[in-house]
């Protein structure tokens, strides 16, 4: 056929970081072409793509159609996985993807004459240490016969060991030293200094602390650390004592700090507010208790039923407009109570002849407003109702007589 004859274009495009090729770029029809991908460093292969053509792929290689090819070869960028550390002060990780690994040499970090340096990317020691790099300070170690000055880090030797030199005093003039070593004492961190000489001397004492002065309360524990820097909890125990309130967490009878949770169904300054009726002029309010911590109300003293504050407000008495003024009281402004004169109630309301007098005043108790908490206004319905009831009285005694 003619199509043997003809020579058909091969075009390969890439997706992501990499190269791509096609051998041969351009075949006549049945001939294999072998395609080849380069993913740049950072990135791996993921596949071939057929763009057009109509072929099919056999791995890298296709056979070449009657038309023009275009595949496309896709990259992508490794995707790793943590560090991990070698023996040769490298870290290693791979991608998760392909498995393709990425080494560094372990860089960063200080080393010191008792610790390697740590790497800022991989986060292990690595390295040696640094034997000129010192944390300590100048120490003499000393025996009955010489002193020998070292770094009281790692104990490297400052000054060769040699003999005493003794003044008159029968002490060392460059060590101090003076008989044996006394006085002195070691704690959980230091070996004792001695009294005489100055010189670090025995074993350190892992159980002599220093307790610090003020509790450190944290989880729900308390304990004293040791101020010599071996961070030890000492005395450590869970807090206790004390009671949690709706708005303040229990305070522990031995740190004096606030731990736990709050208790919202403990509240410590309930107070109650007393039942005030309801009148014409104003709005009463039904007994309730209110809580000044947390500002919640309820109906008993036990704070078991909550409610609002509109549950506690009874609303004013409607008015009584029967032979009555729009105020309540008798269009004849006769209000005499029946009986004449006399005392009316505790509140201190006096009342004689047709007036009445009312001196009093309202409860002084501190608490949340809902209804009028005012007894001035109780007073002036009772009068009102004894002044109806003797209107009343007065106008079926005429009848009667008539």
């Amino acid at each position: 056929m003619y199509y043997d004859l003809i020579t058909f274009t091969v075009t390969v495009e890439t997706s992501g970081n990499g190269a791509a090729s096609a051998s041969p770029a351009s075949a006549t029809m049945g001939r294999t072409v072998t395609l080849t991908a380069t993913p740049a460093e950072g990135s791996h292969f993921v596949k071939w793509e057929v763009v057009s053509g109509n072929i099919v792929l056999n791995g890298n290689t296709f056979t070449m159609p009657a038309r023009d090819v275009t595949v496309k070869a896709v990259f992508a960028e490794h995707t790793y996985s943590g560090w991990t550390q070698n023996d040769n002060d490298t870290h290693t990780r791979a991608c998760t993807v392909c498995g393709a690994e990425q080494t560094e040499a372990c860089i960063g970090g200080e080393a010191t004459c008792t610790k390697e340096a740590v790497c800022q990317v991989c986060g292990q020691p690595y390295g040696e240490k640094d034997p000129d790099n010192h944390t300590g300070q100048g120490a003499w170690v000393t025996t009955a016969e010489s002193h020998t000055k070292v770094y009281s880090c790692c104990k490297a030797v400052i000054q060769q060991s040699e003999a005493h030199t003794w003044n008159d005093e029968g002490r060392c003039s460059v060590c101090g030293y003076g008989c044996t070593h006394s006085g002195g004492t070691a704690t959980c961190t230091q070996q004792a200094v001695c009294e005489i000489c100055g010189a670090l001397y025995g074993d350190s004492d892992p159980g002599n602390h220093m307790p610090s002065e003020v509790w450190i309360q944290e989880n729900g524990k308390h304990y004293h650390v040791c101020l010599n820097g071996c961070e030890t909890h000492l005395d450590e125990e869970a807090c206790s004592g004390g009671t949690a309130a709706c708005t303040a967490k229990a305070v522990c009878q031995v740190c004096g700090q606030p731990y736990g949770d709050l208790d919202p169904d403990n509240h410590i300054n309930l107070t109650e507010v007393e039942a005030v009726a309801a009148t014409q002029q104003a709005e009463g309010n039904t007994a309730y208790w209110y809580c000044e911590d947390c500002g919640r109300y309820f109906a008993d003293a036990d704070a078991l039923e909550e409610i609002s504050p509109e549950d506690t407000v009874i609303d004013k008495l409607p008015a009584d407009t029967s032979e009555n003024g729009s105020d309540g009281r008798p269009e004849n402004g006769d209000n005499t109570t029946a009986g004449g004169t006399g005392t009316a109630g505790s509140s201190g309301s006096q009342q004689s002849g047709s007036g009445t007098s009312i001196s009093g005043g309202t409860s002084g108790k501190d608490s949340p407003k809902t209804g009028d908490d005012t007894a001035a206004g109780l007073w002036i319905s009772f009068l009102a109702l004894s002044g109806l009831g003797s209107v009343s009285l007065t106008i079926l005694r005429r009848r009667r007589n008539r």
